[in-house]
């Protein structure tokens, strides 16, 4: 039968977020579970002189007593505690954290009863304002008309067709026999030799360029080696020679074409908008620009949410001005993390800390508010777009394999929690777009790096919840 528990707790107020919570235990609370933990002692017990099992229980009290009754204690008390936070719905940060001053004179094993005291500290209450009063600038990139045009450029370039003329141009790949030569101006018979190509722009000097242009079929140029390829890299590639041996390599070389090839950029016409942007109806020129300009910007949608998130989290935390019990918090930091923080490190470190945890209540009440989740599944479908992307429509080919390495994946928690993070943020962003009264001005990415002082997108890695803050 469950003895029944009526430990006494009180709860008596110390400041204006924090309590310490008085236990009182009697006798009859934990009497009856340290026995029970005696008799089993007793039973399993080993000792010199005395039959296994066989150990008279007088001893085995004398020897286990306050050791058990300690033991018994704390878990009676954890659990009591739990209980009384829960019917009274108290919203406590991290957990209550035992006042060891006041029961440093405790002694478990004569005292019967004992009073126990614990530390407690309270999450501020506070209203969140989070609505179109906020009212941030988001700074949308757009791409300029050099950027569009570079990017028409590329487009055209990657939509190329490759024709093979007569006669070669500079900005031609040109496919053939390179021989090495001998005093003589005939190959030499242990020489270096290979089949491969000179792509004529990659040659540094106007006047040697000059030597791969005009040339047909069939057609034979001889040449200093190291004139014409300034690099050791293209000697390398060519012969399929280590750097060190590349960079030995000089003389007169022959090339012997065997085809001359020629990119043809795409041109820009209706049958290329319609490759590009099969969906879309009507598409002319103008329409096509608009398209690359709203691709540009969206490639740069990470850098405007970014700054979007990082002004809005700053705004928030000048709008909540709470207070937290910071006392009770420095305490809780070192209770949880005594062996790698010491008093010193915590209080360096407590300004940031307090902004952390503050951000993290602000951020809570933002999930609470706007019913923010990210479940398992969630977390899968991530790594699954990974593998979507490796596999394209293959993928439920390779289904058994896919599923069981991502189970792999994210049984590595720090993985986990990564991904978990990045879902969480991009969901608050989009609660940022969508609800504060977005103010939107448009700016080139250069009056926009100029605006943050920064070189690139700075990444969100503060956005990932640490556990040493997480109350």
């Amino acid at each position: 039968s469950q003895h029944s528990i009526n430990m006494n707790i009180s709860q008596e107020s110390t400041g204006e977020l924090t309590a310490t919570l008085k236990i009182e235990v009697s006798e009859s609370d934990y009497i009856e579970s340290v026995n029970k933990k005696l008799k089993e002692y007793q039973r399993k017990a080993n000792m010199p002189g005395f039959r296994p099992g066989k150990v008279p229980f007088g001893l085995v009290k004398k020897m286990y007593w306050a050791a058990t009754v300690l033991d018994e204690v704390n878990h009676l008390v954890a659990r009591e505690i739990t209980t009384y936070i829960s019917d009274n719905k108290l919203e406590i940060i991290g957990y209550p954290i035992p006042d060891n001053e006041k029961v440093k004179d405790i002694d478990f094993g004569s005292q019967q009863d004992f009073e126990l005291y614990y530390e407690m500290g309270f999450r501020p209450d506070f209203e969140l304002r989070f609505s179109d009063e906020i009212k941030p600038d988001y700074y949308k990139i757009v791409g300029t008309e050099k950027e569009i045009e570079d990017e028409i450029t590329m487009i055209a370039r990657n939509y190329s067709e490759v024709i093979n003329p007569e006669k070669s141009e500079a900005g031609d790949w040109i496919d053939g026999k390179y021989e090495q030569l001998g005093e003589d101006g005939e190959p030499l018979a242990d020489g270096l030799n290979a089949e491969s190509y000179v792509n004529v722009n990659s040659v540094q000097s106007e006047e040697k360029k000059a030597v791969f242009i005009g040339l047909k079929e069939g057609d034979q140029v001889s040449f200093n080696i190291r004139e014409v390829f300034d690099d050791s890299k293209e000697i390398e590639r060519i012969f399929k020679l280590k750097t060190e041996e590349a960079s030995a390599v000089d003389g007169m070389f022959r090339f012997t074409v065997s085809k001359i090839s020629r990119m043809i950029p795409a041109e820009i016409n209706e049958e290329l908008f319609k490759r590009l942007f099969p969906n879309e109806k009507n598409i002319d020129e103008v329409r096509f620009r608009e398209l690359i300009a709203e691709n540009i910007t969206f490639r740069y949608e990470p850098e405007s949410d970014s700054k979007l998130f990082d002004d809005v989290k700053e705004k928030l935390m000048e709008l909540h001005e709470f207070r937290l019990p910071e006392e009770f918090l420095k305490k809780l930091l070192l209770d949880r993390n005594e062996d790698s923080l010491t008093r010193e490190e915590i209080d360096t470190e407590f300004p940031e800390l307090i902004k952390s945890i503050k951000w993290d209540m602000i951020r809570e009440k933002i999930y609470d508010k706007f019913d923010i989740k990210v479940d398992q599944e969630e977390i899968k479908n991530v790594v699954r777009g990974y593998f979507k992307n490796q596999f394209g429509g293959h993928i439920d080919e390779h289904k058994e394999w896919v599923e069981s390495t991502i189970d792999r994946i994210l049984s590595d928690e720090k993985e986990s929690e990564k991904i978990e993070a990045q879902l969480y943020y991009g969901k608050l962003i989009s609660v940022m777009k969508n609800n504060l009264g977005l103010q939107i001005k448009e700016v080139t990415h250069d009056e926009f790096h100029v605006l943050t002082g920064s070189p690139s997108a700075h990444e969100h890695e503060h956005e990932e919840q640490t556990h040493e803050t997480d109350v």
